[in-house]
């Protein structure tokens, strides 16, 4: 498999994807196990807009229509807004 038909096929975002899945797995277990570091559901918010913006590469990459890549894009926006607002309001308690 060649770069090139590599990144065609989709499979790059497909490693990027999965690589962001094991990410989210072990930073949860170790959320759990230890305390410390980022809570899950922040995770969520966070890695879940980046994937939003990786769904909607890996769509430009293999040809999808701009209905499937704007709906990653929306997703990922959605996402990245909730993000914000919470770490807007966990801001707003610890300055209180």
């Amino acid at each position: 498999m060649t770069i090139a038909s590599f990144f065609a096929s989709g499979l790059a975002a497909d490693v990027i994807l999965f690589v962001m899945l094991l990410e989210l797995v072990a930073l949860s277990v170790m959320y759990q196990r230890t305390g410390r570091g980022i809570p899950p559901l922040d995770l969520v918010f966070s890695l879940g807009a980046g994937a939003g913006l990786v769904l909607a590469f890996r769509g430009a990459l293999v040809g999808a229509g701009v209905g499937w890549i704007g709906g990653a894009l929306l997703i990922s926006f959605a996402l990245h807004i909730a993000d914000q607002l919470r770490r807007g309001a966990v801001n707003r308690k610890s300055k209180v």
